[in-house]
């Protein structure tokens, strides 16, 4: 009986060590550099609409795409020029299996703003969906750990509008954000 019992043990103990390395919590938030103009343009606003934001964890099993955040066909708008100087507002958090997050994307919506001297503009993205750029940073979910990641849209890395990365047009009332967004930040234990 007794070895019966040791051997049940054993069982339960190597089923639950080979279910899985655990999980951890992520907190994924955004922000936005301030937007530092030469030229004379004020921009007063940046509204960008946003219907989804996923990640995409890789473990020693598998890869696993992770809703953070569903705004739904509506999205929500997010003023970019309110996440400045060190702002930022929370996406969300969530429990997230233990591996290497490998992916962050960023599915817009439309109906994008962008305000440029008192003037509102139609602000194009012609991308879809943005993924974020880890550069050399690495967010790894170890069993119990707490991530807190910060996002940056990168709308103010420009000097000016019509420098490549804002470019507008009077006439149609238009502008054109190619955004890039990078990993500014990841802490947590």
């Amino acid at each position: 009986m007794k070895i019966k019992t040791i051997f049940i043990l054993l069982f339960v103990v190597l089923a639950y060590r080979c279910g899985g390395d655990g999980s951890g919590t992520l907190t994924l938030r955004m922000t936005d550099a301030p937007i530092t103009l030469t030229t004379g343009e004020i921009i007063s606003s940046i509204n960008i609409n946003i219907k989804k934001i996923n990640i995409e964890i890789e473990s020693s099993s598998n890869k696993q795409e992770i809703n953070v955040a569903d705004y739904g066909n509506s999205g929500k708008f997010f003023d970019l020029l309110e996440l400045t100087n060190g702002v930022t507002t929370k996406i969300g958090t969530i429990q997230v299996p233990a591996g290497k997050c490998v992916e962050i994307s960023v599915k817009l919506g439309n109906n994008h703003t962008i305000v440029v001297n008192n003037t509102t503009y139609q602000l194009i993205i012609p991308l879809p969906e943005v993924e974020v750029e880890f550069g050399n940073k690495e967010i790894t979910i170890t069993d119990g750990s707490v991530k807190d990641v910060i996002i940056d849209f990168q709308a103010a890395t420009t000097n000016a509008i019509n420098s490549g990365v804002i470019t507008c047009n009077s006439v149609s009332k238009t502008c054109t954000l190619n955004p890039k967004i990078i990993m500014k930040e990841s802490s947590g234990s």
